[in-house]
């Protein structure tokens, strides 16, 4: 007896992909990792479903992310699947950074990496490293 493709776990254009939601922990980790960085600071942290596509060759699908703003800079990181994550940074549709990894196994270390990577880009944005230029 041969088995479908949605029992082979292939794909279907027209078969939805389920999504995967973030569980309270995984909120929780974020939100220490914030907190760790802006410990003086009330940040309102948001959930919502983005619209994403895990590779350029690959259809947008919805994911749930997580969500907040400081300093005029939007954090988001995405939960692409189980132990799946990614990470991205903007402060206008025109000026958007990925953290320089494609995709994390865990979602502390993926928003650990986004805080350090966007607190260098705010350091080097503001001129705040001797030598550099500011970026405005």
């Amino acid at each position: 007896m041969q088995r479908s493709t949605a029992e082979k776990g292939i794909e279907t254009p027209t078969q939805k992909i389920e999504k995967i939601d973030l569980s309270e922990e995984e909120v929780a980790i974020v939100r220490g990792k914030i907190e760790g960085r802006w410990r003086n600071e009330d940040i309102d942290i948001h959930l919502a479903d983005v619209e994403f596509s895990p590779e350029a060759s690959t259809p947008t699908r919805e994911c749930p992310a997580i969500f907040w703003q400081m300093r005029g800079c939007n954090f988001l990181v995405v939960k692409l699947g189980i132990d799946r994550y990614r990470a991205e940074f903007f402060y206008s549709d025109m000026e958007r950074y990925g953290v320089g990894i494609d995709e994390f196994s865990t979602i502390g270390e993926c928003a650990l990496t986004l805080l350090r990577i966007q607190a260098d880009h705010e350091s080097v944005r503001l001129g705040n490293f001797p030598g550099k230029e500011a970026h405005r």
